[in-house]
């Protein structure tokens, strides 16, 4: 689990990590306690099935999943994303995709870790 004081740090989420961003007060008592609290979220599973199609990039995969369910879809759970699409994407590719998972208002985005 990772947490940090910028609305990015849920990028790790494309490396099956667990990550967040808070409030520099809130990661400062955590860097001091060695540990925090939260809410256990429940799960929101979306699978993007299929290949990428050829002009089609990876910040338009999540545009298009936030279009279909809003911003408001996801407050405060986490949200894995898999399917053969997704398995098709770079490293790069799904940090951002992970990293706009925050704007479906979800308190994680997280894909499955592979040798990738």
């Amino acid at each position: 689990m990772v947490v940090g004081a910028d609305s990015h740090t849920c990028t790790y989420g494309a490396l099956n990590v667990l990550s967040t961003g808070m409030g520099s007060s809130d990661v400062a008592c955590a860097m001091l306690a060695g540990k925090t609290w939260f809410k256990v979220p429940s799960s929101i599973k979306i699978i993007v099935k299929g290949k990428k199609p050829k002009g089609v990039f990876s910040k338009d995969i999540i545009l298009h999943i936030i279009g279909k369910v809003k911003a408001d879809f996801a407050t405060y759970k986490s949200v894995e994303i898999i399917g053969e699409a997704i398995n098709d994407l770079s490293v790069e590719e799904r940090m951002t995709i992970t990293n706009m998972a925050i704007e479906m208002g979800a308190k994680f985005g997280v894909m499955l870790a592979d040798k990738k």
